[in-house]
């Protein structure tokens, strides 16, 4: 740990660096929330004392920067900053492992002279991220940095951490001396990392070599950390008034269906009793709901037998969806909608909005398989369409003299899917705008198909194209009675209209067998492939391929238009604030949505690598779907 008794022998040792050297850093923290106010309690570094021999020794240290009085032995302010100039003055390679979240808290250090950082955000070759590189060696298996120090370096994190973690009451509660040995332990782990990483994209990889995609992955990196640092604004107000009146509502439903039934609506069995043996509810066609097969037998129940207990069907919403309307059925549809806006959206709203005003969720690069992003704390890419949960995305708004609006990529998957398959029925759909669910429910259904079973068409349809050719597997986008016969019923109408589709699945599927790999693309993002061999646990399966491909790609070319479009947004004043799927959530100056939009057809024109254009519709974001 450095102290003021030996800062300045670890100054004296740190001058002797090479420019150049590569210095691991990572930071504890009071929490995981920044934005929130949680602070660094301090920050480790490592370092090799020749880092061009590779069994030289490696130094850590520990640096305790803002513990409160009793909890450890801070480093006064000039030494701190003498120290954290010396680093800086070596120029080294900074590396992270999760470089987003320590560069975050590292802002709350002293600045330099001049006023800079001294952890900026570096140039190109001057990052590593081992989290990132990890996820692109292998995307299989967990970036965390234990279970990839054991996989590589044979030795984990200090596990006994988490007891002294607990013991405290909280990483607020943990002392300098409990955190010296633990944090110089990952940065060490860090620095060896990447050395290991390094080796494996040096030699040609068995399958796939992802060494031409890491210096693309870090300029990602930067661009998600000022998105996150964007955030994107709530109307507080707002948000406590629906917050309030939602929850108020679905208390009312509760206590009604306590009071009336003795029903806790939140049970499922509870429930299934109520709607199929005490109110008997029959469906839309007049049918009524039987109880479900048992899984083992195939025999139906009865009930009074004595030996089976009667099973009841689902209650999911597409099963509630198909009865007979009544103020009860109503009533649990309405109950779910709210819980969902409540628990899903509003309440982590409410928890996360910083007090700047602004939400500022973690975008993760290596959250998926496929390489799409995914997002925590909170989740906002399941922020739902106006028509679905009224009011809800009524809550984002825009600074004055701003305008919130969304870019979304039109039909993305079918135009990759039809391109890649040359499906000519599929790509006429496409260039005419037509509804091609509504084609597929009226070729399954007849032409007086009802908007549930579009929607089931549409449910299949996308899992369809991404592999997705088992009933069973179909069956659970619709749940209820008779579900695998529709599934099925839905899957051969869709291999009638699209047999170049289904072609193309088999392809992708016999290439990931014959290989234990495919890119993402042939020709774009080299570097990024998907692997089907792999030392996880939990095996990908190759009908999975064309997914990979369809996600990924759209994931990358997504990609290729954020880091492109960055600075040109700032140019005009814009800034990026979420990236939710296929769409890009930016706030423009007032009177500017249209620019915005040409910008980026302009920018996907130019990087397009599919067969088919990938234009961008644009609205206010209230209004988009």
């Amino acid at each position: 740990m450095v102290t003021v008794a030996n800062v300045g022998h670890v100054i004296d040792h740190i001058k002797r660096l090479p420019t150049g050297t590569p210095i691991a850093v990572d930071t504890e923290t009071t929490g995981l929330h920044p934005y929130q106010g949680d602070t660094i309690r301090g920050f480790s570094f490592s370092f090799r004392e020749k880092p061009s021999e590779k069994l030289s020794i490696v130094t850590s240290y520990y640096v305790p920067v803002a513990y409160p009085d009793g909890m450890g032995p801070n480093l006064p302010l000039l030494s701190l900053v003498e120290l954290c100039q010396a680093i800086h003055d070596v120029d080294p390679i900074y590396v992270y492992h999760h470089a987003k979240f320590d560069l975050r808290f590292l802002r709350g250090l002293p600045r330099r002279k001049d006023g800079g950082k001294f952890f900026p955000v570096p140039e190109f070759g001057k990052l590593y991220d081992t989290k990132v590189v990890a996820f692109l060696i292998d995307e299989n298996l967990s970036s965390s940095l234990g279970p990839q120090a054991q996989l590589h370096l044979g030795e984990g994190k200090l596990d006994a951490m988490r007891a002294v973690v607990k013991e405290r009451g909280g990483w607020d509660k943990v002392t300098a001396s409990d955190t010296a040995e633990y944090g110089a332990k990952d940065a060490e782990l860090t620095l060896r990392l990447r050395e290991v990483q390094l080796q494996l994209l040096a030699h040609p990889m068995t399958y796939g070599n992802p060494e031409l995609g890491v210096e693309r992955e870090h300029q990602v990196l930067g661009v998600l950390l000022r998105m996150e640092d964007n955030g994107i604004k709530v109307d507080h107000t707002a948000l406590e008034k629906l917050a309030a009146k939602v929850g108020a509502r679905c208390e009312e439903i509760e206590n009604e269906f306590v009071h009336e039934y003795a029903v806790n609506i939140n049970s499922p069995q509870q429930v299934a009793v109520l709607l199929f043996d005490t109110l008997q509810c029959k469906r839309k066609d007049g049918k009524v709901v039987r109880p479900v097969k048992d899984r083992e037998t195939g025999d139906r129940p009865r009930p009074g037998d004595g030996t089976k207990k009667l099973k009841h069907p689902t209650v999911a919403r597409a099963v509630l969806e198909t009865l007979e309307d009544n103020d009860v059925v109503l009533a649990i549809l309405e109950q779910r909608k709210l819980k969902k806006a409540l628990t899903s959206y509003l309440r982590p709203l409410q928890k996360f909005t910083a007090p700047d005003g602004r939400v500022h969720p973690t975008f993760w690069q290596h959250g998926t398989v496929t390489g799409r992003f995914s997002c925590s704390d909170p989740n906002l890419q399941t922020i739902p369409r106006h028509d679905t949960l009224i009011g809800v995305r009524d809550l984002f708004v825009a600074e004055d003299g701003m305008e919130l609006w969304g870019f979304d990529l039109n039909a993305a998957e079918m135009r990759v899917v039809a391109g890649m398959a040359q499906e000519d029925v599929l790509i006429e759909g496409i260039e005419s705008g037509a509804d091609m669910h509504a084609r597929l429910a009226e070729r399954v259904f007849g032409p007086d198909f009802t908007g549930i079973q579009r929607r089931y068409a549409k449910n299949i349809g996308y899992g369809f194209f991404y592999g997705l050719t088992s009933p069973v597997t179909a069956a659970k986008y619709i749940a209820g009675p008779g579900a695998g016969r529709l599934a099925q019923k839905i899957l051969d109408g869709l291999k009638a209209m699209y047999p170049n589709v289904v072609s193309l699945m088999r392809r992708s599927t016999k290439e990931a067998e014959l290989h234990g790999f495919v890119r993402i693309h042939p020709k774009a993002w080299p570097g990024r492939y998907r692997r089907f061999i792999t030392e996880a646990d939990k095996k990908p399966f190759p009908y999975t391929a064309l997914n990979a491909k369809v996600q990924g790609g759209i994931g990358e070319f997504v990609k290729d238009v954020m880091v492109i479009a960055e600075p040109n947004l700032e140019r005009i004043g814009a800034r990026l604030c979420l990236q939710v799927h296929d769409e890009l959530v930016i706030e423009v100056p007032a009177g500017r949505g249209l620019e915005v939009l040409s910008l980026l057809n302009t920018i996907s024109a130019g990087v397009n690598p599919f067969d088919l254009p990938m234009p961008f519709t644009g609205s206010e974001w209230s209004q988009h779907e």
